[in-house]
């Protein structure tokens, strides 16, 4: 059995059945980071297990100066990007996208938050990373964009 790390991991598997935040926030550890200057980051998210009901969910990456845990759900100090994906075209493995984290993010913690805009009655799993290169498996329905904000 080898070594595992949650380093960098948004959500592993997580089953998508309503609004939520990720499982795991990742705290930068700085009070001023510079995500991604000079190499770019990526967050890569894949179907893990297919969505059985057609469903559309609004992926946010979002941050915040603190972890957020008096925040109300959803509500966080900075909301940096989002894409709403029809979920249920997509089969296990499938990646729903791939981008680079914003250059000029200044900000502690990140997490990703999944708002549901669709069936409530639809179950299937994700996964979220972050990545130092874009998955190279870009056949599959794949969308690579540019970060949103600057370049280094």
């Amino acid at each position: 059995m080898g070594a595992h790390s949650n380093l960098g991991v948004f959500s592993d598997a997580q089953a998508l059945v309503a609004s939520a935040a990720s499982t795991y926030t990742l705290n930068l550890n700085r009070t001023t980071p510079r995500i991604g200057v000079g190499v770019p980051i990526y967050l890569c998210v894949r179907v893990g297990a297919a969505f059985t009901v057609c469903t559309n969910y609004t992926f946010a990456l979002q941050g915040d100066a603190d972890d957020g845990s008096g925040d109300p759900a959803g509500v966080w100090g900075t909301t940096f990007f989002q894409r709403t994906v029809v979920l249920a075209s997509l089969t296990a493995g499938a990646w729903i996208f791939r981008i680079a984290l914003p250059y000029e993010a200044i900000i502690r913690h990140i997490r990703l938050y999944y708002t549901e805009t669709g069936s409530t009655e639809a179950t299937g799993t994700v996964d979220a990373w972050l990545d130092l290169m874009p998955q190279s498996d870009i056949g599959q329905k794949a969308q690579v964009w540019a970060s949103p904000v600057g370049n280094p």
